[in-house]
């Protein structure tokens, strides 16, 4: 990578846009563990960039790092052309330094402060004028829509409100970037919902660009323009959410990202569709594809070679039938076999189905109406596109 005279990246997008912020190759220490280890990626200009795992994965950490609160023991952090961490060079910008609001799970308001108050408080702090200071507080309150709430005491607000007003307060001081930790975790489920449908209107109307950490899959797939799923401190997979999710890279992503069904298999061969490949799971053989360009020689998938097939719950068609089964619809290729009802849940929206085939075990997302009785046969419909492959660690 090139690197300019006051050591920010020279790299820019194909349209020419330099990056948000440049995470290049940081590790973070804690008493001599690793935190973070040898983590990289981009922020675009103007995108929504989620941190996804679970605790303890390395997420928060990352967060923390970029806004300043912590020390990086290697590796180096840009915002735009400035270089606001470096482990080699013995460089670490303050937080107020930075050009970043920070959001916290915490909503962190001023009890004895109105509204108001609140969202100017970081304003007054740095001096700027008053006139200046009425503006963007207007402006902000007006964005998160809590306009009308401004003389409100903050012990008055919901849950709801105060994050709002946290939001309004992180953007008044009009940050390059905004960094959000968590901040919908100490909300009841419906207010979530409705408050991550604001939040990305507000991006995508402001055009701000954020980084935004959760432990929440629904949270990460509504929410983001991209993905990095986390785990053990290392980037497990980073893409969109459709990538991520419909075409997970490792058995953690497949199975922290959602439902998913695991399929043993044996390779027997090329399909006779380009870009697919046949898997015996036994006494059945599957057909699945292959990313495009992928050879049968690469990643070891020669035939005998153990590969473990993934396919969502969702993904699965059911019948009673074999004409129904036929008539499924699906343009690509198809699997078809039978299988034996274990157990019919209703979901309300769904039925949430147990089956087993003659190899194997598979949970089903089926529609409410499927009203079929344990111990009864079902005929199942796979798309050729909707088995996922997984690489070799992904037998187990």
């Amino acid at each position: 990578m090139s690197v300019s005279e006051g050591g920010a990246p020279a790299v820019r997008f194909k349209d020419g846009r330099m990056p948000a912020a440049r995470v290049r190759a940081i590790s973070k220490l804690f008493a001599g563990e690793l935190a973070v280890n040898d983590v990289s990626f981009d922020v675009s200009p103007g995108e929504l960039l989620t941190l996804l795992g679970p605790s303890g994965c390395g997420k928060t950490t990352t967060l923390r790092a970029i806004a300043g609160l912590e020390r990086i023991s290697a590796g180096e952090i840009f915002l735009g052309d400035r270089v606001v961490s470096s482990a080699s060079r013995g460089l670490h910008l303050n937080p107020e330094k930075r050009d970043v609001g920070m959001v916290f799970q915490s909503y962190a308001i001023w009890p004895h402060m109105s509204v108001f108050d609140n969202v100017a408080y970081p304003l007054r702090c740095r001096k700027v004028q008053k006139s200046e200071v009425q503006r963007r507080v207007h402006q902000g309150l007006r964005l998160v829509e809590m306009d009308a709430y401004q003389d409100r005491p903050a012990t008055l607000l919901s849950g709801g409100q105060q994050q709002r007003v946290a939001l309004a307060r992180a953007m008044v001081m009009e940050p390059s970037v905004l960094l959000l930790d968590e901040p919908l975790s100490n909300l009841d489920a419906q207010l979530r919902v409705q408050m991550r449908a604001h939040i990305k209107e507000l991006q995508q109307r402001t055009g701000l660009t954020m980084i935004y950490v959760t432990h929440d899959q629904a949270e990460a797939m509504a929410l983001s323009d991209r993905v990095i799923v986390m785990n053990h401190g290392v980037i497990a997979q980073i893409g969109t959410p459709e990538e991520i999710y419909g075409r997970p890279r490792s058995r953690f992503v497949a199975d922290f990202v959602g439902a998913a069904n695991f399929i043993k298999g044996e390779v027997l061969g090329a399909g006779m569709e380009p870009h697919t490949l046949r898997v015996s799971t036994g006494t059945e053989t599957l057909i699945c594809s292959l990313a495009q360009g992928l050879a049968l020689g690469e990643r070891n998938l020669t035939p005998g070679a153990r590969v473990v097939l993934m396919v969502r719950p969702e993904k699965i068609f059911v019948a009673t039938d074999v004409e129904g089964s036929a008539n499924v619809g699906l343009k690509e290729p198809v699997n078809r076999l039978n299988a034996t009802v274990r157990t019919n849940i209703f979901g309300g929206n769904h039925r949430e189905l147990c089956v087993t085939t003659n190899d194997f075990e598979a949970r089903i997302f089926a529609a409410n109406t499927v009203d079929a009785q344990k111990g009864e046969m079902l005929h199942l419909t796979i798309s050729t596109c909707d088995l996922c492959m997984l690489p070799e660690e992904g037998v187990q």
